[in-house]
């Protein structure tokens, strides 16, 4: 494989996180004066550091419907906040003018990728510990069935608003199907956790908004935050992203049978068309946390922030660069093994060699 230049005096992916100031990834401070401690910076635990997002956002009913013990598989906490500061790191920098994620706001004149990422990153992986539970499988056959299991009344739009491309909108049900019924060769049957969690998240944070609106219209809570019905498609963007979070093209397994085909025949997303849902894969696809933690078992596990401060980081305008200066040859090749397969649904480019990589956003 081919070597390129990279500067091994860059700063960790740590160090970048550190640096970060608070308005950056803090979306309530700028609303209610308050800060919130990064985990990486300070002792709170990572699992506290979602609950008090969540409270901060007047949603932590939302959080516990999704997951009641805030219990996902052994490092999905970890996993979930180093995605969410390391696609923060990114957004900086990879601007999309024509995107109303990095540029828009909302009705109050407050940012909208913020939000929308807060909502995607610490709720994306929170249902994993349910996928293959007993209960789920005989009472969920399909798409109708997890409506019914899930008590949805507020039903996730499956059209595209800018946020997903519709074929992956479109292929969700199939997916579903052919997870639970038919899944591939060396997988259990399941509930595909993304779907899962996309369709709950939606029903709940729209309910959880009507809830607030009726209780500042009947004068019984003070109004500190937006609550109005133009939440609704904000809600929609995020929870699509998590919906289809797991589901790519170009997988030899999808066939007209399980109804995929159509999975094999599209043009790679692009970040100018779709960059909200390419910025999360990149990040949900190369974490070093998750990467890493998946060569080890139990109490073997290295910290999350030796992880992070084991890789040098360059950030481009349209392009990100890892070197390994820290990590194991085998820990750093699980990242340049999962970074390889970004080419296969998403319009980008990605150069190995031993101990770097470097990915670069493709242009029209």
């Amino acid at each position: 494989m081919g070597k390129f230049f990279f500067n091994i005096n860059k700063m960790t992916i740590l160090e970048n996180i550190l640096d970060l100031r608070q308005e950056d990834w803090d979306y309530y401070a700028s609303v209610d004066g308050k800060y919130l401690e990064n985990p990486f910076s300070s002792y709170i635990p990572h699992r506290e550091f979602i609950e008090r997002f969540f409270e901060r956002a007047g949603k932590e009913g939302v959080l516990r419907s999704i997951n009641p013990q805030l219990s996902p598989q052994n490092g999905d906490i970890e996993h979930t906040n180093s995605i969410f500061f390391l696609g923060i790191l990114l957004a900086k920098t990879w601007r999309n003018d024509s995107s109303s994620f990095f540029i828009g706001e909302s009705p109050l004149g407050y940012q909208i990728f913020p939000f929308l990422w807060f909502l995607i990153c610490l709720t994306h992986d929170l249902t994993t510990d349910v996928e293959n539970e007993d209960q789920l499988l005989e009472s969920i056959r399909d798409i109708e069935t997890l409506k019914q299991h899930l008590k949805c009344r507020r039903i996730l739009p499956l059209k595209d608003i800018n946020s997903v491309p519709d074929v992956l909108l479109n292929a969700i049900p199939h997916y579903l199907n052919w997870k639970l019924n038919n899944p591939p060769k060396g997988l259990e049957k399941h509930v595909d956790h993304g779907i899962y969690a996309g369709f709950k998240m939606y029903d709940k944070l729209v309910k959880n908004r009507e809830y607030r609106q009726r209780r500042i219209r009947e004068k019984k809570e003070k109004k500190s935050l937006f609550w109005q019905k133009e939440l609704n498609e904000q809600y929609a963007k995020a929870s699509q992203v998590v919906a289809t979070h797991n589901i790519w093209f170009n997988n030899p397994d999808y066939n007209k049978e399980n109804g995929l085909d159509d999975l094999n025949k599209q043009e790679n997303v692009r970040f100018d068309d779709y960059p909200l849902y390419v910025l999360f894969c990149i990040v949900d696809t190369i974490d070093p946390v998750k990467n890493v933690w998946r060569n080890y078992q139990g109490a073997k596990m290295p910290h999350s922030e030796k992880i992070l401060k084991g890789i040098a980081i360059n950030v481009g305008e349209r392009s990100l660069t890892m070197q390994n200066k820290d990590l194991t040859e085998a820990d750093f090749n699980r990242i340049r093994l999962a970074t390889a397969s970004l080419p296969s649904w998403l319009a980008v480019s990605v150069h190995l060699d031993n101990a770097s990589i470097k990915i670069n956003i493709l242009t029209k």
